[in-house]
Parts: C-alpha cells; sequence; structure tokens
C-alpha cells in the first residue's frame, strides 16, 4: 500500500467525504436490497468514496470492496452510526498507514 504525497497532519478523509457518505447511505440503503446480501450493496457504495481513498492501488481497492459487500443488515436509521463506526475504523487504519510510509 502506498499514500504519496500525503503528510501526517493532513487528513486524507475529510468532513465533505463524511457529508458525502451521509448523503449515500441516505438515499441508497435500501436500493438494492436483496436476500441474499440484504443491505450490503448500497452499504459498499455508500463506503466508496472513503476506501477509494484510503485504498488507492487495486488489489487492495477490490479486496476491501469484497470485505464491504458481505452480508449487511440493520435499520435504515441506524445504519448511518454504523457507517460513522466503519469510517472511524478506515481512519485508524489510514493513520496507522501514514505512519508507517512516513518512516
Amino acid at each position: 500500500m502506498t499514500m504519496e504525497n500525503t503528510k501526517i497532519n493532513e487528513p486524507l478523509i475529510t468532513k465533505k467525504d463524511i457529508f458525502r457518505t451521509n448523503w449515500r447511505w441516505l438515499w441508497s440503503s435500501q436500493i438494492c436490497w436483496n436476500y441474499e446480501r440484504m443491505m450490503s450493496t448500497g452499504y459498499l457504495y455508500t463506503m466508496l468514496p472513503i476506501l477509494k481513498k484510503i485504498y488507492p492501488e487495486k488489489d487492495d481497492f477490490i479486496e476491501m470492496m469484497s470485505i464491504h459487500n458481505q452480508f449487511f443488515n440493520t435499520n435504515a436509521y441506524v445504519g448511518g452510526f454504523i457507517v460513522g463506526m466503519d469510517i472511524a475504523l478506515e481512519k485508524k487504519v489510514e493513520l496507522k498507514l501514514k505512519m508507517l510510509l512516513s518512516g
């Protein structure tokens, strides 16, 4: 994994990204609902902007897409909290990557 041109103090995930994911969740949480994976397609669509920024390499990005497209089911109103928690976990991964790559 590489994160070129990033500094430790610069956040990769911005407030704009968080608002974008919130809107994506509100509009797409149940748009692709099915019996096999329930809401996972909407959840993956919601997380795509965050995943694209944290995992710029294609192989890592594809792996994370498959992880985020597993069975997912919740109440649509509570899902926003779950998305927020997932973003927080991804930010933690981002910070660890930056520290490792900076030396």
